[in-house]
């Protein structure tokens, strides 16, 4: 195939996918269209297939399928989306291959498995999605690999993983504890651990590891400390530090390291400084997951708040259809009360910590009300401790606007109280009224 046939095929790929943000749906398998794409869902694409999650969370592929990769059990190519699996939050395709997280935290897997990169012990490809691996809140497949993070933080990976013809498991095989946040590239992988410490591996060729050298690394070695964000490029990195600057390394061939230069960098360079921290957060709450964590839509619920008769300023938005409401409005409001507790972040073991007892003081950008009708909100691999010790209940958090909401329902688990919400049915309510939620008796266990 030549140059202009590939660049035709490329574009008609792309004209595509900017077609399927505005239709709805239809397939060559007569199946019916679907609801209109919801521009926060995820798209992933490898080099000759396309793959979309619907808001309704159904999974979509269509293109390249002589691995099985469009998953319908069938090695037939497809011009137009056919559906593949149902209640998706995550897909990430590889060269031949594809995997999701479904909303139960599961992890499916078909097409190519030459290298075992599917991890179902073999390498007989798969032509049906199969079940992997539970638990999982992010995925990344690459062209004869892929990598996971757990809830837990452990970082796992199988595939070809390495350089040598003997760095193959077939199975998932554990890489790395105290994961907070992955970015995985071009054979290479940065990561970093709770403590915010950079750690990188893989290909060096132009110092995109950071380490000082262009020697390929087969296990991980530590890049720089108090790492808030970093993105790994094809073959440069970036990263943001937790003092606001900004860092940049390895390939420079056309500047983009934006050095001033095109000399290649293996080591951290500066850049900027006052760089914005992601989601515009200040380092007292906790980094949100990477861009393609599992995702879902935050809805506001325009509400009234009252905490034993007290009026309350709360944020709540409706997440996987359960009322969350954001941690810190809940102790500002309990502020010089007998229910009082403070909250902090404590960033080395990337765990929240309640003090029953203490007032709560905010930092200047935690107050910060949010008023969208809908945002993304991104499950929180944060850790909830209460007086030292692990919650009764374990806390289902979510990472919504740079801040962390908890659902009401398992604060109550770890706190006695009562709620009484005055209007349960949203479609009952009328339009001039707003639904009130009171919160009675407020106390840790």
């Amino acid at each position: 195939m030549g140059i202009d046939d590939k660049m035709k095929n490329s574009l008609i790929m792309f004209l595509a996918v900017l077609a399927l943000m505005h239709i709805n749906l239809t397939n060559a398998h007569g199946m019916d269209s679907t609801p209109a794409i919801n521009m926060t869902s995820v798209v992933s694409t490898s080099r000759t297939s396309g793959y979309v999650i619907c808001s309704s969370g159904y999974l979509w592929a269509w293109g390249d399928n002589r691995f099985g990769q469009l998953g319908d059990g069938t090695t037939l190519s497809s011009y137009s989306p056919i559906k593949v699996l149902s209640e998706v939050v995550a897909v990430s395709a590889g060269f031949g291959h594809a995997l999701a997280i479904r909303e139960d935290g599961t992890l499916w897997a078909w097409g190519w498995n030459g290298y075992g990169q599917l991890g179902n012990g073999t390498t007989e490809s798969q032509y049906l999605p199969v079940k992997i691996f539970d638990d999982v809140i992010y995925v990344s497949a690459d062209y004869t690999s892929t990598m996971v993070l757990r809830s837990d933080g452990s970082l796992w990976g199988w595939g070809w993983v390495g350089f040598e013809e003997t760095d193959i498991s077939h199975v998932p095989m554990k890489l790395m504890e105290g994961v907070a946040s992955i970015s995985t590239a071009s054979d290479y992988t940065m990561v970093i651990k709770s403590d915010g410490s950079l750690w990188a591996w893989g290909d060096n060729s132009f110092g995109q590891l950071g380490d000082g050298t262009a020697i390929h690394r087969k296990s991980p070695v530590k890049v720089m400390a108090d790492v808030v964000y970093v993105s790994a490029g094809q073959l440069h990195t970036m990263a943001i530090t937790t003092d606001g600057n900004l860092w940049a390394w390895g390939d420079n061939s056309f500047g983009q390291l934006g050095d001033g230069t095109t000399i290649d960098r293996n080591m951290p360079v500066r850049i900027m400084d006052n760089v914005m921290l992601p989601g515009g957060m200040e380092p007292t709450e906790p980094l949100p997951p990477p861009a393609n964590f599992p995702t879902y839509n935050g809805f506001y619920l325009d509400e009234d708040f009252f905490i034993d008769g007290n009026a309350a300023s709360i944020t709540s938005y409706r997440i996987n259809g359960l009322r969350h409401v954001k941690l810190r409005d809940i102790a500002y409001a309990l502020n010089d009360t007998d229910s009082r507790f403070n909250i902090t972040w404590v960033g080395d073991i990337n765990t929240i910590v309640i003090t029953t007892g203490q007032n709560y003081a905010p930092a200047r950008s935690e107050r910060v009300a949010f008023t969208d009708a809908e945002l993304v909100a991104m499950r929180s691999p944060v850790t909830i401790l209460i007086d030292g010790r692990e919650p009764q209940v374990r806390f289902s958090t979510y990472n919504l606007g740079g801040s962390t909401f908890v659902e009401l329902s398992s604060l109550s688990g770890n706190f006695v109280f009562d709620v009484d919400i005055s209007f349960l049915d949203e479609d009952s309510v009328d339009e001039d009224e707003t639904p009130r939620v009171d919160i009675i008796s407020f106390w840790p266990w």
